[in-house]
């Protein structure tokens, strides 16, 4: 018997990131997912609580736990309604922090564990 695929899900707690986990959970894979929270709705799931923008570094055995990896999906994110004429500095300063640096500093940590 084959051993099972393994994916990392970042955002895990949130509507897309628990489809996600859901859907790779019920097709046979293990799923290591990853919120802010360590919570989530998926069951079948290890859950993991990890923020790289408050908490970094990552613990050396923290995402090694299940490695190494067929698949990383980044489910997190943040969206801003505004636009050109009521723009919203410090909300769209907070949805680059969340979708660009936390996958950036998340990405650049995985890399360094080759």
């Amino acid at each position: 018997m084959s051993e099972k695929q393994r994916i990392l899900v970042f955002g895990a707690s949130g509507a897309i990131g628990s489809a996600i986990s859901s859907h790779f959970s019920q097709n046979e894979w293990d799923v290591i997912a990853v919120s802010r929270s360590g919570a989530g709705n998926a069951q079948a799931v290890t859950h993991i609580s990890y923020d790289p923008l408050v908490q970094p570094p990552c613990p050396d055995d923290l995402l090694d736990i299940a490695a190494p990896y067929a698949a990383v999906c980044w489910a997190q994110g943040c969206n801003a309604n505004d636009n050109v004429y009521n723009v919203d500095l410090e909300h769209n300063l907070a949805v680059y922090q969340t979708n660009c640096l936390y996958i950036l500093s998340t990405l650049k940590m995985l890399l360094e564990r080759r």
